[in-house]
């Protein structure tokens, strides 16, 4: 009788803090649709510039350069160029603008969208392991990570 009765109090708190699978099939889209928005703008830039940032988000900036230099000098003038006109663009107000639009966080669950806003509870550490997971999310999530270093 007291273990049945310990038992109908802790179900209340199985299911406390866990994400339910509407909110991860919410999250799921949420999150493909944003790495497929980023990635459709990405396609504009030099592939190089790509490979640069995931180097980056991998290993941080000291230890990614002398990679970045060596792709430099295996680069012809007018590859490097294209090279450089895709950080440029990638600093470009209108450009960041664009990457912002991708994320459609106004269509999730108020208490979800809050806790990826903020970086924190289960919502914002399932939507990591999705885009870990996810090889469509591999470049947004190395923005986030990016973001993430520089705080």
């Amino acid at each position: 009788m007291k273990a049945a009765f310990l038992t109908l109090l802790l179900i209340p708190f199985l299911s406390f803090g866990q994400i339910s699978e509407k909110d991860k099939k919410s999250i799921d889209q949420y999150a493909t649709n944003m790495c497929e928005c980023v990635n459709e703008l990405m396609a504009e830039l030099h592939p190089k510039t790509i490979e640069v940032a995931m180097l980056i988000a991998e290993k941080g900036q000291e230890e990614a350069m002398a990679d970045v230099e060596k792709m430099l000098t295996d680069m012809s003038p007018e590859e490097m160029q294209e090279f450089f006109a895709s950080f440029t663009k990638m600093e470009d107000k209108a450009f960041l603008q664009r990457i912002d639009d991708c994320n459609g966080s106004d269509d999730l669950a108020p208490e979800i969208k809050s806790e990826i806003d903020d970086a924190e509870g289960e919502a914002h550490a399932y939507l990591m392991e999705y885009m870990e997971s996810e090889e469509a999310c591999e470049f947004m999530k190395a923005l986030y990570d990016l973001g993430q270093q520089s705080q």
